[in-house]
C-alpha cells in the first residue's frame, strides 16, 4: 500500500504541475507544488467559495501524508484506500476549475 500512497500524491503533484504549465509557470520542486496549490486556492476563495477553498487545502494535506506514508509505511489500508479517492476528487476538481474555462467542481 505504500506504493499506492505516492501514486495518490504522484497524481496530484502532477496534475498541479500541469495546471501551472498550461497558465504559463513551470514547477520543480515539492513546496512549488504546495505553493501553487496554496494560490489555487486563495483565487476559489477570492471567487466567493470559502469551502472549496478549505477542501483543496485539507485535501492537498491528506495527497502530502500519503506521500509522507511511501517513506514510513504506517498509514491503516482503510485510510490511505480513502486518501487515494480524495486524490483521485482533488485532481478532478483542480482540472475542473483551472483548465477548463467556466467549470466548476
Amino acid at each position: 500500500m505504500a506504493q499506492a500512497s505516492d501514486k495518490a500524491w504522484a497524481l496530484v503533484a502532477e496534475t498541479v504541475k500541469a495546471i501551472s504549465l498550461h497558465h504559463g509557470r513551470v514547477i520543480h520542486t515539492h513546496r512549488g507544488v504546495w505553493q501553487v496549490v496554496v494560490e489555487l486556492a486563495l483565487l476559489v476563495d477570492n471567487a466567493g467559495d470559502t469551502a472549496t477553498r478549505r477542501w483543496i487545502r485539507n485535501s492537498f494535506t491528506v495527497a502530502r501524508t500519503l506521500h509522507a506514508n511511501f517513506y514510513e509505511d504506517r498509514m491503516p489500508d482503510g485510510d490511505i484506500h480513502d486518501g487515494l479517492i480524495l486524490c483521485e476528487e482533488l485532481t478532478q476538481c483542480l482540472y475542473n476549475l483551472f483548465w477548463q474555462e467556466g467549470a466548476t467542481c
